[in-house]
C-alpha cells in the first residue's frame, strides 16, 4: 500500500505528538504538580496521620523514577508545638514488597520522642493500614537530644513490618568511634493471640549507652541520674500477668542522690556502679537478682547509716558514727542476692574483712551474720518511720510492686523458673535482603 505525501506528513506529525511532545507535556505537567502546594500538603498530611502529629515539609522533589525526596521534614507535638524531630532530607523509595526510607542528619528530641513511639506502638498493635507493609530507614548519623545535652548514634539500621503472628521493629545503632560489627541491637515485637503479647530484647554489643537513650520508653533517667549507662542484655516480656524475663549488665555512674536523696527521708550522695550478674522477673516481681554494688567516695545522713545498720544487721562490731548529721565515705562495697523475697548481703573487699561501708581505717557498716533475711528489712531502712508488717508508705510505693516480700522466718525458696535466655544481638541488613534471608519471616 503506498501512501501519499499528505498522509505520510501527517503520519509522521501524529508520531511526533506521541512520541515526543506528550511525554514532555506530562513529564512537565508531572514535574508541576510535585512542586505544586497541594502535593506537598498532600505528603505533611499523610506522614502526620501516620505519626500523629504535626508535619511540615518545605519542598518535595522527584529525583529519580520511584523516588521522592523531601526537604526540611519537621515533626510537632500536636498539644505543645514542641518539635519532635526535624530532618534536613528524607528519601522515600517504593519497592514492590516495602518501603525504604534513608534520612540525612535527623535530630529527635528525646523528651517529646514519646510521641515516635506511640506512633510505632500502633503500628505494632495493627492500628494502622500500612502495617504489613515492610518500612525499613537507614541513616549515617542521628542526634538524639535530651534536655541541653546530645547524644550521636551512627549507621543507624531499622526495619518495621510484619513477621509470624507478630509485628516487629528490629533497631542496630552504634556510638562513634566503636567497633561497627557490635553495634547495639533492639527488637520490639507484639504478638498477636487471644492474649497479645510484648516482648522487648536488648543487646548493646561493644557499646556502654547512656541511660538518656531510654527516656521517651521508660523514667530510668530520673531514677538513675543523667549520666548513667547500661552495658549488657535483657529480654522481656509483657503479658496480663506483668512483666516476665531476665536482665544481666552492668550500671555506672549511677547517681545516688537521684537514687535515693529525691525518693526518701535520708540523703546520699555520690556515683555508683551496679553489675546486675542476673536478674529474673516473673509476674512483674523480681524473684531472682544476683548483684554487686560498688560506690565512694560520698556522702550520706546519719539517719540513713543507723538506719540501714539497725534494719539490715550491718551495726554489729562496727565503729561508733562521728557527730553530725552527714557521714563521709571512701567506699561502699557489698555483693548482695534477691531469692523469693529474702535478702543476703556480702562484704565485698579486702583491704578490711567484712568492711562494707567504711572511711579511711574506720569501718561503719560490716558484714552480716550468714543467712537469710526478708526483703520488707529494706523497704523498713529506707523508710524507718514507716513501722509496718510491709511498709507501703508513699516514699517506698515505687519499690513494693516490685519485690517479692517474705517476713523473716517464713521459709524462702527459689521460685526462678524459666525466665528465658538473653538474646545476642544480630547485625540488620535493611538492603538488598533475599527473600529466605529477610527477617521479617524468621
Amino acid at each position: 500500500m503506498t501512501l501519499s505525501d499528505s498522509r505520510r506528513r501527517t503520519l509522521i506529525r501524529g508520531l511526533f505528538l506521541c512520541t515526543c511532545v506528550l511525554p514532555c507535556l506530562v513529564t512537565l505537567a508531572w514535574g508541576w504538580v510535585v512542586r505544586s502546594d497541594a502535593y506537598r500538603d498532600a505528603w505533611q498530611e499523610s506522614i502526620a496521620v501516620q505519626l500523629g502529629m504535626r508535619v511540615t515539609v518545605a519542598q518535595v522533589r522527584t529525583p529519580r523514577p520511584g523516588t521522592l525526596l523531601l526537604e526540611n521534614v519537621r515533626g510537632y507535638d500536636p498539644e505543645t508545638d514542641a518539635q519532635v524531630f526535624a530532618c534536613r532530607t528524607l528519601e522515600i523509595e517504593e519497592y514492590a514488597d516495602g518501603r525504604h526510607l534513608r534520612a540525612s542528619q535527623p535530630e529527635i528530641d528525646a523528651v517529646h520522642g514519646a510521641r515516635l513511639f506511640a506512633a510505632l506502638e500502633r503500628r505494632l498493635r495493627r492500628e494502622t493500614r500500612s502495617a504489613e507493609t515492610a518500612v525499613t530507614f537507614e541513616a549515617a548519623e542521628l542526634t538524639w537530644r535530651v534536655g541541653g545535652e546530645s547524644q550521636t548514634l551512627v549507621d543507624v539500621d531499622a526495619l518495621a513490618g510484619p513477621a509470624e503472628s507478630a509485628q516487629q521493629l528490629l533497631v542496630n545503632f552504634a556510638l562513634p568511634g566503636t567497633p561497627a560489627e557490635h553495634p547495639v541491637s533492639l527488637r520490639i515485637a507484639r504478638h498477636t493471640s487471644a492474649q497479645p503479647e510484648t516482648t522487648v530484647e536488648l543487646d548493646t554489643g561493644a557499646v556502654v549507652l547512656p541511660c538518656a537513650a531510654f527516656a521517651p520508653l521508660t523514667d530510668v533517667v530520673d531514677v538513675l541520674g543523667p549520666r548513667a549507662r547500661f552495658a549488657g542484655r535483657l529480654k522481656l516480656r509483657q503479658t496480663a500477668a506483668g512483666w516476665n524475663g531476665v536482665v544481666a549488665g552492668d550500671v555506672t555512674e549511677a547517681d545516688l542522690d537521684t537514687l535515693v536523696s529525691q525518693r526518701f527521708p535520708h540523703v546520699l550522695s555520690g556515683s555508683a556502679e551496679l553489675q546486675i550478674h542476673r536478674a529474673e522477673v516473673a509476674g512483674g516481681r523480681l524473684e531472682h537478682a544476683e548483684f554487686t554494688i560498688e560506690a565512694g567516695p560520698g556522702q550520706m545522713s546519719r539517719s540513713l547509716a543507723e538506719s540501714v545498720g539497725r534494719h539490715l544487721g550491718l551495726a554489729g562490731a562496727a565503729a561508733p558514727f562521728p557527730a553530725g548529721s552527714m557521714l563521709l565515705f571512701d567506699r561502699l562495697a557489698l555483693d548482695g542476692a534477691i531469692i523469693a523475697g529474702g535478702l543476703t548481703i556480702k562484704a565485698r573487699t579486702n583491704e578490711r574483712q567484712g568492711a562494707i561501708l567504711r572511711q579511711g581505717d574506720v569501718v561503719y557498716w560490716r558484714e552480716p551474720p550468714p543467712g537469710v533475711q526478708s526483703t520488707a528489712q529494706l523497704l523498713r531502712a529506707l523508710a524507718p518511720a514507716a513501722e509496718l508488717q510491709v511498709p507501703a508508705v508513699a516514699a517506698t510505693a515505687a519499690l513494693v510492686p516490685w519485690l517479692s516480700i517474705v517476713e523473716s522466718g517464713k521459709a524462702m525458696t527459689s521460685q526462678n523458673g524459666d525466665a528465658g535466655t538473653l538474646p545476642t544481638a544480630v547485625r540488620l541488613r535493611v538492603r538488598d535482603i533475599p527473600a529466605a534471608d529477610d527477617p521479617l519471616r524468621r
